[in-house]
Order: structure tokens, then C-alpha cells, then sequence
């Protein structure tokens, strides 16, 4: 009996020493296109009314008229720049009231009545830009006006799937403008350098 569990030992562990393999390579292609996505993650709404010689004077925040913070949000696999440009004006007369070039000043907005900011405190956290950005100095916590075109507010953001950074906008028409409800698109734009 023993010499019958030692020779079925010495089977198996020959039948192991003699044991082979075989195997299929796979040549596996992966793309990736560059790929960026932006939104606004605030909820608030772009509007301000101005209502006395202080509203005129110092011009409000687009946001119901309070201090308010845009939160914005990119995703990109490549490192990117950040602007932004306003257009789209629009007038409306006020309401039973039919503007009159003869008797009202102008309605003709343009972006020099607009800033924007690129803020460092939204609600006491510092946000300033994305992980290796470099802002646009005039703009970091100083309102800058808006210049026709495109205006920088920071470049050579990090890619990453959570870049956050907040802005703040201002209208500041002074006593140039006529009574009426005046209309504006404020665009952010992200590109991928």
C-alpha cells in the first residue's frame, strides 16, 4: 500500500514538472480624443435694478443686485485658458413709454458698461483659479471693464476633472442710458491649449 501512494506521488509530481503553457497576445488600441466640458454650478440669476443715484454711481452686481459669486466648473484632459466677452445687446422701452430719440439720452449699451472679476472668496472658502492657473492680475479681486472681443481671466489651468473657480460680474452704465430694460449675454469661455 505505501508503495502504491509513493509511485502515485511521484506521478503527480511528475505529471506538474511536465506541465505546459500557451498563450494569445491581444493587441489592444485605446483612443482618446481631448475632451473639455464646462458648467455653472451657482444658482443665480443675472439681473440687476437700478433704482437710485447710488445704483448709477457705483454700478450693481449681476445678480438680483447682490454680491454674488458665479461658480464654474471645467473638465478637461488637457491643460486649458479661460475668457470671456459680452454682446448680445438689447433695449425695451419702459413699459407705456416709447423711447424718443429727440427727449432720451442713449440706449445703446455696449461692453465698456460691463466688468467682471476673477474672485478669491466664494462664501469664505478661497477660490481663486484652478490648480495651476495663472490669472489675469488686472482681474484677480479688481473689476476689470470689458474690451471688445475676448478677455482673459486666467491661463494654463491643470486638466482634471474638478477645476472650480469663481467671477463676479458688474453692470456699471453710470447716466449714460434712458429708462428701459436692457438685455446682454455674458460669455465664459474655457479652451484647451
Amino acid at each position: 500500500m505505501k508503495k502504491i501512494i509513493i509511485t502515485a506521488a511521484i506521478a503527480l509530481a511528475s505529471l506538474a514538472v511536465n506541465a505546459q503553457s500557451a498563450h494569445v497576445d491581444i493587441p489592444v488600441t485605446v483612443n482618446i480624443l481631448d475632451i473639455i466640458t464646462m458648467s455653472r454650478l451657482d444658482g443665480l440669476t443675472p439681473s440687476a435694478t437700478f433704482v437710485d443715484a447710488n445704483h448709477l454711481d457705483w454700478g450693481m452686481w449681476l445678480s438680483n443686485g447682490v454680491y454674488g459669486f458665479y461658480k464654474f466648473k471645467v473638465r478637461s484632459n488637457r491643460h486649458f485658458n479661460v475668457t470671456t466677452s459680452i454682446g448680445s445687446f438689447t433695449f425695451a422701452s419702459a413699459t407705456g413709454v416709447d423711447y424718443n430719440p429727440t427727449y432720451d439720452v442713449n440706449h445703446n449699451m455696449t461692453y465698456g458698461d460691463f466688468d467682471y472679476q476673477l474672485t478669491t472668496t466664494a462664501g469664505g472658502a478661497p477660490i481663486n483659479a484652478p490648480s495651476g492657473a495663472v490669472p489675469n492680475a488686472s482681474s484677480l479681486n479688481n473689476f476689470q471693464a470689458y474690451a471688445a472681443g475676448e478677455n482673459p481671466v486666467f491661463q494654463h489651468a491643470n486638466n482634471g476633472g474638478d477645476q472650480e473657480w469663481c467671477m463676479m460680474f458688474l453692470a456699471n452704465p453710470l447716466w449714460n442710458y434712458t429708462g428701459g430694460t436692457y438685455g446682454a449675454t455674458i460669455t465664459v469661455t474655457a479652451t484647451q491649449e
